[in-house]
């Protein structure tokens, strides 16, 4: 299915991705393999899926951009505001921020060698 296929070739074009993720207003967090595919592309992302997602990602030992773009667009629990705050750090991305190689590839590692089946479910406590 297409959900199974990473368009690397259409990563290669670009310079961040936006991960416009299933769910973005539930009481938790919902991750899919939206998100998995810039990740294994090796491409920095921005997520509007639920408010927290970021937070998650890095619980799961992923690191993320926080200090390379504004990220607190992930803490907005209203939906518009989030958006709005997304808008902004792409209109940011016009002086195209260097994201260091070893965060992409530090990412890559975790997704490629996590056994997702039997992690421990500590990330419940982003189910509100």
């Amino acid at each position: 299915s297409l959900s199974q296929i990473v368009p690397v070739k259409v990563y290669e074009k670009t310079n961040w991705c936006i991960v416009a993720e299933t769910n973005y207003d539930r009481n938790f967090v919902f991750l899919t393999e939206k998100i998995a595919k810039p990740i294994m592309a090796k491409m920095p992302f921005l997520i509007i899926g639920n408010p927290n997602s970021l937070d998650m990602l890095r619980s799961l030992g992923f690191k993320t951009f926080d200090g390379i773009i504004d990220e607190s667009y992930d803490r907005m629990p209203n939906l518009y505001h989030r958006i709005d705050a997304v808008v902004k750090v792409i209109e940011d991305l016009h002086c195209d921020p260097k994201v260091p190689q070893q965060i992409l590839d530090h990412n890559y590692k975790i997704l490629m060698n996590t056994d997702w089946h039997s992690i421990n479910r500590s990330y419940l406590k982003y189910f509100r």
